[in-house]
């Protein structure tokens, strides 16, 4: 058995002490990084944290047992100065712990970008390192890596066998911990670029700098014999893996930490990363040894020419790695000038392959194209989608379907192919099916091509070009020869070519470009600040569920406000009491005349005498007029006239068969019209053959127009308005634009609009003048239900869509019919709600 010395015995009860240490907590100021650094409490680096800074500020640590449901901790807000500097670091030793060798891992087979060269050239310039140890699983790729290769001091060390399917985190910490006890050194992550010497630094055993939420480990110094990184080491032997700021909680005098100057100037930019990349964004990085770029995250396919010119923090870092100096270089390229007139035809394409379902977001895309380009749609297809927004975007005008074969997957045919192709032969404008138009194109038709910006390069989403387009060409021709993306050899294309391509950086595609990090933003409750876009890419399919024309209605989200634009022509919420609003008048202003249009000859049914008798019942008009080109006829309409007597009258009326020119062959639609004539002449109250009013109508007679809503629109069915209602003057004039062939757009959608524009000049009934609860509109079975009764109490009025129901009815049937078609009736008829047992 071998002996304890006392050295063991020391080291076993330090370590019993540590693991039986509490943390005492400590509250602080409100700062932007605290408040994520909150959110994230319960991680164990949080925890670890806060041990550390206890540590710090000399905070009496207590043994004590944790209670099963503790409240949320007070968090230190002073993230400053994480871990105290021993007095030996202050005074640092004469000669160098670390040696002067940089690793780099690259454990992937992707491509050896631009932004890889330059941090392995910052090793070499910058570091002047010995060696530079490029530890592979597989040789990189690329034409950045014939550079690198070319460096005189870079060796490529053999990692492992092959490209492992999947990296974890412990295989990336383990590769880098063995190679820095093998050798010692320095390791860098191949987006952070070394900007000044190490040489301070290197006179320690090991150091790491911030980050948000603990440290990085994106460069990491350490001598051979670093006890940190044995420790850390420890805990993968173990299996109990843990982040190098739960390890340094622990023992804080084995790591120096660099707050800021080995991963950002200011550790709070890591959350606003796009800062380095701003045009005209000055970032102060003089007093850094290094910058984490994170440029993954944005890929801009920067190239040594591009970088001459780049106005930004990335750039003046780029040159000074790159080309030795940060002065910003004028171009002496060409940029893309407008011609004088557009040269680019007015057409919209788009693509549509597969066997789906068109949505509703793909109409409105449509909807916006044609609103706002007043250009022809070609859609190309091999198959023609499905669902009932297919079906309302065949109405669109100057709608052709274009028959065309999807792209063949084996032969590496991609839809940009078939994109490119379409433009190369036809020019115009092509389209993502989730993509919004905003507001014209005129100007951006003026350049033979203009493409918008992504992460990645430029974006296929809107391609703008004329016909036979060089760039168009230029692009089809490299990709022949190179197996790039399509956005990347966009992007490499405009910066040989900039003359070629008017470059929108933000205003084709979102807002702005942070957003392409997170999608969603245009579904949840703010503002994207919208409107200066020409046009905006929803990413639906990934971030959003369905939606339908009535959900949008009351939409809190930068989407609904866009939907609402051009679904219903206004981004405003009807229900948003910031608005302006008609209030009610001393005296009634709406005649109390029941108005009802009966076109054609066909029966006066039980319905219809339903109807009439609750208006005489209920509102007690001074008259009830029908105006028609057919009286009606039959028994019930006998009834009719015996139970109302004088007050009830036919009006002779004839069928319109136009208005502002426009030809109106449905009759349903001669009957809207109709309607509209005759309360702007009259007032009154107009009511459907389907609608029983259920009390009187008098609280609203004191506004000067009425209408109830429903989920499509306003509903039409009733209105109540006084002699010509500015209100209803406004939608008159509206049907200048009138298009037969659109079923209930003008009836319902456009006074829904018009609202939202002038709601000083119309009251709007949410549930009293059409059914108990409109958002419930297709569950109609529900009215006809004889086992549901429907809460109608608070109602001024319903409307039954008798049609979906359409069953024959009697004075004896309804006695006895269950259900609150069966109350109504009989409410109706006989004056009460309860069944009549004979």
């Amino acid at each position: 058995m071998p002996r304890l010395s006392l050295r063991r015995v020391v080291t076993g009860v330090t370590f019993l002490i540590v693991v039986s240490l509490g943390v005492s907590l400590l509250s602080g100021d409100d700062s932007q990084g605290a408040q994520v650094y909150a959110a994230k409490r319960s991680h164990p680096r949080a925890r670890a944290m806060d041990m550390m800074r206890d540590r710090e500020q000399g905070h009496a640590i207590q043994k004590r047992k944790a209670p099963k449901q503790p409240e949320p901790p007070a968090v230190d807000r002073k993230l400053n100065a994480v871990v105290p500097k021993r007095a030996d670091e202050e005074k640092q030793k004469s000669g160098d712990q670390i040696p002067n060798i940089v690793h780099f891992f690259w454990l992937t087979d992707q491509d050896f970008g631009f932004h890889h060269l330059l941090s392995v050239l910052s090793a070499h310039k910058m570091l002047g390192a010995e060696q530079i140890m490029f530890h592979a699983a597989a040789k990189p790729k690329g034409r950045w890596w014939k550079e690198a290769e070319a460096i005189p001091t870079l060796r490529l060390v053999p990692w492992g066998s092959d490209v492992p399917e999947k990296v974890s985190r412990q295989m990336e910490v383990r590769a880098r911990l063995e190679a820095l006890m093998q050798h010692g050194g320095m390791y860098l992550g191949t987006d952070t670029i070394a900007l000044r010497p190490f040489d301070e630094l290197r006179r320690l055993d090991c150091v790491m700098g911030r980050t948000g939420d603990g440290l990085s480990d994106q460069v990491l110094l350490a001598s051979q014999d670093a006890s940190f990184l044995k420790t850390w080491y420890k805990t993968l032997l173990q299996g109990k893996f843990k982040e190098a700021i739960e390890v340094a909680a622990k023992q804080p005098d084995l790591l120096h930490v660099e707050d800021t100057r080995l991963t950002r100037p200011r550790w709070t930019d890591w959350w606003d990363l796009s800062n380095l990349y701003r045009e005209g964004e000055t970032v102060d990085f003089s007093d850094s040894y290094a910058i984490q770029l994170a440029y993954d995250q944005y890929n801009l396919g920067h190239t040594p020419d591009s970088i001459l010119t780049l106005d930004s923090t990335f750039g003046r870092i780029a040159r000074t790695v790159y080309h030795g100096a940060q002065e910003l270089k004028k171009s002496e390229k060409k940029v893309a000038e407008p011609n004088t007139n557009a040269v680019v035809p007015n057409i919209v394409h788009y693509l549509w392959f597969g066997e789906r379902d068109f949505q509703l977001h793909n109409l409105i895309s449509m909807m916006s194209a044609r609103q706002q380009l007043k250009a022809p749609i070609r859609f190309h297809t091999d198959e023609e989608p499905g669902g009932r927004y297919w079906a309302e975007a065949k109405l669109i005008d100057e709608l052709t379907v274009v028959e065309r074969a999807a792209p063949n997957a084996t032969l590496g045919e991609t839809a940009e192919d078939a994109i490119l192709q379409i433009l190369r032969e036809d020019g115009g404008i092509y389209l993502d099916a989730d993509v919004i138009v905003i507001k014209p194109f005129e100007n951006l038709m003026k350049y033979d091509v203009t493409m918008g910006r992504s992460p990645r390069g430029l974006s296929f989403i809107t391609i703008i070009a004329k016909k036979k387009a060089y760039f168009v060409q230029k692009l089809q021709k490299m990709k022949r020869t190179r197996s790039d993306d399509y956005e990347e050899l966009a992007l490499d294309a405009a910066v040989d070519r900039p003359d070629l391509v008017h470059v929108e950086e933000n205003t084709l595609s979102r807002p702005r470009l942070s957003d392409w990090k997170d999608p969603s933003l245009l579904f949840v409750e703010n503002n994207s600040g919208w409107s200066d876009n020409f046009a905006i890419k929803l990413f639906y399919d990934l971030y959003a569920q369905d939606h339908n024309q009535y959900d949008i209605v009351n939409l809190r989200t930068t989407f609904g406000q866009i939907a609402r634009s051009v679904y219903y022509g206004s981004p405003r919420l009807i229900t948003d009491g910031s608005q302006p609003r008609l209030y009610p008048r001393e005296d009634y202003v709406v005649p109390n005349v029941v108005h009802y249009v009966w076109f054609t000859c066909h029966d006066f049914r039980f319905h219809h005498l339903l109807s009439v008798l609750s208006a005489h019942r209920y509102i007690k008009p001074d008259h009830i007029y029908i105006h028609s080109d057919c009286a009606p006829s039959g028994h019930n309409w006998d009834v009719a006239k015996e139970k109302i007597g004088e007050i009830l009258k036919v009006v002779p009326a004839e069928q319109p068969e136009e208005i502002f020119g426009n030809p109106i062959h449905n009759i349903p639609h001669r009957s809207d019209i109709t309607r509209m004539d005759v309360l702007l002449k009259q007032g009154g109250i107009y009511l459907d053959w389907d609608v029983f009013a259920l009390k009187s109508f008098d609280p609203l007679r004191r506004y000067d127009y009425v209408m109830g809503n429903e989920i499509a629109g306003l509903n039409n069915g009733v209105i109540l308005s006084k002699p010509n209602a500015e209100f209803l003057r406004i939608w008159y004039d509206n049907y200048h634009h009138f298009d037969d062939g659109k079923w209930n757009f003008h009836s319902v959608m456009e006074p829904w609009r018009l609202a939202s524009e002038h709601p000083n000049l119309i009251h709007m009934e949410l549930t009293g003048l059409s059914r108990p609860d409109w958002t419930d509109w297709w569950d109609m079975k529900r009215m006809w239900n004889e086992d549901v009764l429907e809460d109608w109490s608070e109602a001024y009025a319903i409307h039954f869509i008798y049609s979906y129901h359409n069953e024959e009815h009697n004075p004896e049937d309804i006695k006895r019919m269950r259900g609150t078609f069966g109350e109504l009736a009989r409410w109706v008829y006989y004056g009460q709600k309860e069944a009549i047992e004979d």
